[in-house]
C-alpha cells in the first residue's frame, strides 16, 4: 500500500529514500489497523440520515480508511455521495470527489486521478473554501511528482501554499513546504530545498507534529548528504530515527535506518551498515510495500557487491527485479503527502 503517505519510492539524491507527505493529517504509515478504524466509525458504517453532521463523519471515515483498505473505502465515499446529493451538500460532493482522487492517485491511475481532482477544485473554488483548495492543488502536484513533471508539480504546490496561507492553515503548511524541498531535491537544487525544510521543521516543531517533524528531518538530511555536509546529515537522520521510534511511526523507522545503511556504506563501515539494515529488514516486510524492500534489497546487494560477496549481491539483485515488479509508476519518485 503506497498511501500516505506516506506513500513509498527508491532511493533518489544519492541513494537516500524520502519521504513525502501524501494526505494532509496523517504520515505514510497509519499506524492503526482497519478493524481499530471501523471500529472508531461503527456507528456510521451504514449511515443513511443526510446530514451534515453526518456526513462529514462518514467523510472522516473514508478518509481514514483510504490507506488501510482502498476497497472499502470508495464504497463508503459512494455513500457519502449519494447522501451529500440528497441534500445537495456542495462541501460533501468536494469532499467525495477529492476521496476518490486520492484512491485513483495511489493505484497509479493518474489520468483519472487528475479529472477528479479538478471537478474538485470547482466546488471548492465555486465555495470560497481556501483550505480545501490548498489541499487539492497540493494533491495535483503529488500526481505530476509521481510522474516526474517536476516543474509542474512545483507550480501546483505554490498555489498549495498561497491557498493555505489565505486561510491561515499554517499548520498545514509544514507538509507542501516539505513537498516543495523534496522536488528541489530531485532538481538537485540542495540548498534551496534546505531554506524549505527550514520553514517546515520551524512549523512541525511549534505545533509539536512528531510525525510531519519525521520527514523533514529525512529530507533536511538527504539535502545536507548531497551538499556533502556528512555529519549534518547523519545526525538529522539519527533525530528522525529516535523520534520515529519513540512515537511508533514505522516507515519513518525503517527508512532511517535504510538511509544510514547507505551512508555508512558509502564510508565503508560495513559491519554497521548490515547492522542497521537487519533491523530495517522486518519493518520493511511489516509495510507490506515493495518499494520499501526494493530499496532494501538494492542496498543489500550494493554492500555484498563492495564486500566481493557476489553470490550474495547476485541473490539480492535478483530480489530487487522479482520485488520491483509488483511497484507502481511511482517507482521513480519519492513519497508525497495527499490530502
Amino acid at each position: 500500500m503506497c498511501a500516505y503517505n506516506l506513500h513509498p519510492w527508491p532511493p533518489i539524491a544519492g541513494r537516500f529514500l524520502l519521504l513525502w507527505v501524501l494526505f494532509f493529517g496523517q504520515a505514510p504509515a497509519v499506524a492503526h489497523q482497519p478493524g481499530a478504524v471501523h471500529e472508531k466509525y461503527r456507528r456510521y458504517a451504514n449511515a443513511t440520515a443526510a446530514d451534515t453532521p453526518s456526513i462529514n463523519r462518514l467523510l472522516d471515515y473514508c478518509y481514514d480508511l483510504l490507506p488501510l483498505d482502498g476497497d472499502s473505502a470508495l464504497r463508503l465515499i459512494d455513500r457519502a455521495a449519494q447522501l451529500s446529493q440528497q441534500l445537495q451538500y456542495a462541501f460533501g460532493k468536494g469532499r467525495t470527489v477529492t476521496l476518490r482522487g486520492m484512491v485513483y492517485s495511489d493505484r497509479g491511475q493518474y489520468d483519472s486521478a487528475i479529472l477528479l481532482y479538478e471537478q474538485a477544485l470547482s466546488y471548492f473554488q465555486a465555495l470560497r473554501n481556501d483550505l480545501e483548495i490548498g489541499k487539492v492543488y497540493n494533491n495535483l502536484g503529488n500526481v505530476y511528482h509521481f510522474q516526474e513533471m517536476l516543474q509542474e508539480a512545483m507550480a501546483l504546490y505554490l498555489q498549495s501554499a498561497a491557498a493555505l496561507e489565505r486561510a491561515s492553515a499554517s499548520h498545514y503548511l509544514a507538509a507542501i513546504y516539505t513537498n516543495i524541498a523534496n522536488v528541489f531535491q530531485s532538481l538537485k537544487q540542495y540548498e534551496k530545498g534546505l531554506t524549505y525544510t527550514d520553514k517546515a521543521e520551524a512549523i512541525a516543531r511549534r505545533y509539536g507534529d512528531s510525525e510531519r517533524l519525521v520527514n523533514v528531518l529525512i529530507s533536511r538530511s538527504v539535502g545536507q548528504h548531497n551538499l556533502h555536509q556528512a555529519a549534518a546529515s547523519y545526525q538529522s537522520t539519527l533525530e528522525a530515527m529516535r523520534l520515529s521510534d519513540r512515537i511508533g511511526y514505522l516507515i519513518g523507522s525503517q527508512v532511517t535506518r535504510q538511509n544510514l545503511a547507505d551512508d555508512l556504506t558509502g564510508r565503508q563501515q560495513y559491519d554497521s551498515a548490515l547492522y542497521y539494515l537487519q533491523a530495517a529488514a522486518p519493518l520493511a516486510r511489516r509495510t507490506g510495500d515493495p518499494y520499501y524492500l526494493s530499496g532494501l534489497y538494492m542496498t543489500y546487494a550494493r554492500v555484498y557487491a563492495d564486500l566481493h560477496q557476489h553470490t550474495l549481491a547476485r541473490d539480492y539483485a535478483l530480489k530487487v527485479i522479482a520485488v520491483s515488479k509488483h511497484c507502481d509508476t511511482r517507482a521513480t519518485s519519492p513519497v508525497p503527502t495527499t490530502c
